[in-house]
């Protein structure tokens, strides 16, 4: 399963001859100091929050107001556009294309990321353990990470996760796919009735994968703690193009992007949770195209059409 995964992030790059990291242990236990818990980003529910649900006409104007948008993109640059949008509130939600499927490349980080968790779970000192980067970089995309893991210096699994997350650091990812049991990484795939990545041009769709943020947002595949670890570190990611730049900066987005190339044909996409005031949001774009920049700038757009018409119903 490991192996599998390196390929679809990495492509080509991963037939390169690599060092298999090795993990040392490390003198801390890895357990954090116990503090009073404040939910910050999941379900409401938990604290019996009081809900402010979506009214079913507002979705339907939404969705006529993406698909008109969609509908005007496709002679500059955007070939095929899919979106899923989910009130998390328990309330409505639209899709378009949403079955459709795509290649996911780096929004696979996500769930590798719940499976190192769930090792934490059962073994807190799992993410002080300790290991050296030897290699060269294996970032070689157009929205390149910002930091990566520097050869022969040591890292933290930890510090490894939070490379994956925030920069989408492939040097990172490979790492953390030897270190997982890939038996955790195979049920979190099973849990949602999803396929498991097993060649190399698996597809997953926007609705299907927005479920794992679902999972994440309601705690059922992670404890409360974790799940909250989880989502706090994708509000950190630091790719600010796609749903980050429709939306105000004041408002937190917990997300994951993701590109793919496959010759000339271009693939960017962008999933997570929105979290507008009492109305948090699920929006997941995915897109195909010849230009990443133009695709960036369409999901920003499709972003703030969606923002929009949430934030009118304050």
């Amino acid at each position: 399963m490991a192996v599998f995964l390196i390929g679809f992030l990495f492509g080509k790059l991963a037939s390169k001859k690599l060092p298999t990291p090795v993990l040392a242990e490390s003198a801390s236990n890895g357990r954090e100091n116990s503090q009073a818990q404040k939910w910050n980003f999941i379900n409401p529910l938990l604290d019996c929050g009081e809900l402010n649900n979506i009214p079913n006409k507002t979705i339907s104007d939404m969705r006529q107001k993406v698909v008109d948008f969609i509908d005007k993109q496709k002679i500059k640059g955007v070939d095929d556009a899919a979106v899923y949008f989910r009130d998390l509130n328990n309330g409505p939600w639209f899709g378009i294309k949403e079955k459709d499927g795509f290649l996911p490349a780096s929004l696979l980080k996500v769930p590798l990321m719940m499976n190192v968790f769930k090792q934490a779970m059962g073994d807190p000192s799992f993410l002080s353990k300790q290991f050296t980067w030897q290699g060269e970089s294996l970032n070689k995309e157009h929205f390149k990470a910002e930091n990566e893991l520097e050869n022969n210096k040591t890292y933290s699994v930890s510090e490894a996760l939070s490379y994956m997350i925030r920069y989408s650091d492939n040097n990172a990812t490979y790492v953390l796919n030897y270190a997982i049991d890939t038996s955790t990484l195979t049920a979190s795939y099973s849990d949602l009735g999803v396929a498991p990545p097993d060649q190399a041009n698996y597809a997953i769709s926007a609705r299907t994968y927005g479920s794992f943020f679902r999972i994440l947002y309601n705690s059922t595949f992670l404890n409360k703690e974790y799940s909250e670890k989880a989502l706090r570190l994708l509000s950190e990611t630091q790719f600010n193009k796609g749903l980050v730049a429709g939306v105000p900066s004041s408002i937190k987005v917990a997300h994951k992007f993701g590109e793919r190339q496959v010759d000339d044909a271009k693939q960017l996409h962008d999933c997570g949770i929105v979290y507008y005031p009492d109305k948090p949001y699920l929006l997941c774009v995915m897109t195909r195209g010849n230009d990443f920049d133009k695709l960036a700038s369409f999901i920003a757009q499709v972003s703030k059409k969606v923002y929009e018409v949430v934030d009118e119903e304050k």
